[in-house]
């Protein structure tokens, strides 16, 4: 599940839709409409993956960092900030 592999088949895809179209090979447009389509809904899961673990790594981070703040543990109050902001970048990172 990942985004390169999803544009792959996603273009793979398009161009069996295309040269389907173009020969009259309406099994092969077929297909590719099918592999196209797939690609576009392993991009949606992958994106979902992201976005959801980047939620949970910020979640988490911010209760380390105020479990940290509250025991006066400057360290836990570090890790938590470090994996909030690497919460923050796995959802960033969703978007493409």
């Amino acid at each position: 599940m990942s985004h390169l592999n999803a544009t792959k088949d996603q273009l793979e895809g398009k161009a069996q839709q295309n040269v389907g179209a173009a020969t009259g090979n309406h099994s092969m447009e077929a297909r590719g409409y099918g592999n196209n389509a797939s690609g576009t809904a392993e991009k949606h899961q992958a994106q979902a993956h992201h976005e959801s673990a980047g939620v949970t790594d910020r979640v988490a981070g911010e209760s380390e960092k105020l479990m940290g703040k509250v025991t006066g543990n400057t360290t836990h109050q570090a890790k938590g900030e470090l994996r909030k902001q690497g919460g923050k970048m796995e959802q960033d990172a969703a978007g493409l």
